[in-house]
């Protein structure tokens, strides 16, 4: 009996592991797409096309649907976008929402407001 249950388990575990692993390439394929499409350049002075804008929004709102609410990718995936295209008031004001509306943490919001001297 001890034996069956043991087998169970580990069919469990290869299927959990299966079943993440097949979630984590998908992910992956994801960010590949819009990781593609983006121009991280280094800072030549050019104005950024509206395209260039465009796709990090998409890129950002395809990571929010893909983190299921986990902060930290959508965070990172924002500071990205603010690196290289800095002067853009939309996604300034897209990240800041996002802070402040659904993480709910004043204490945050306020430290990268401060650390972006905003």
């Amino acid at each position: 009996m001890a034996d069956i249950d043991e087998l169970e388990v580990k069919e469990s575990l290869i299927s959990l592991y299966e079943k993440k692993a097949i979630k984590a390439s998908t992910i992956a394929s994801t960010k590949a797409v819009y990781e593609n499409k983006l121009k991280m350049n280094d800072f030549d002075g050019k104005p950024i096309h509206q395209d260039e804008i465009s796709n990090w929004i998409k890129y950002i709102k395809a990571e929010k649907l893909a983190n299921e609410g986990r902060p930290g990718n959508i965070i990172y995936i924002f500071e990205k976008a603010i690196t290289h295209i800095c002067h853009n008031k939309e996604i300034w004001m897209t990240y800041i929402n996002y802070l402040k509306d659904e993480l709910n943490d004043e204490d945050f919001l306020l430290s990268k407001l401060k650390k972006y001297r905003i």
